[in-house]
């Protein structure tokens, strides 16, 4: 299935769960790694649609494609916004209490968690984020 295009809004996430419960692999995932798949690519898209274009969405695309293979899913995010290694993003503590406990970075934290592998890359303005899924 060719990757879907999303423009720089977060309406975009509905169209991106469409596709995803209509991709021609989903009757192969499990319930378990489809909810996993679809959690980590909302956090992601919803992300890059939040904070990687601080100037506007005017000429804003984020790319996602997925294929399923026998052993595992990969999952790949394009877009053109600024550049951001959610890798070397730093890890949020664990919350202890109410009153201590920071906003954001926990997203991130779900994906790192749930994603078998993360890769992460820059080339000319895009930004890559490969997340390869074991099937159980």
């Amino acid at each position: 299935m060719a990757p879907i295009r999303l423009e720089v809004d977060l309406a975009e996430i509905t169209r991106l769960n469409l596709w995803l419960d209509d991709h021609p692999d989903r009757p192969t995932l499990s319930q378990a790694n489809f909810d996993d798949i679809k959690l980590c690519l909302n956090e992601i898209v919803a992300n890059a649609i939040s904070y990687g274009f601080p100037d506007g969405a005017q000429g804003g695309k984020i790319d996602v494609n997925l294929g399923v293979q026998e052993d595992r899913a990969v999952a790949i995010v394009t877009d053109n916004g600024i550049a951001f290694d959610p890798l070397a993003a730093p890890v949020q503590p664990p919350i202890t209490d109410i009153e201590t406990a920071q906003v954001g970075g926990f997203g991130l934290m779900l994906v790192r968690k749930t994603a078998s592998q993360l890769s992460y890359k820059r080339e000319g303005n895009q930004n890559q984020l490969t997340m390869i899924f074991e099937i159980a």
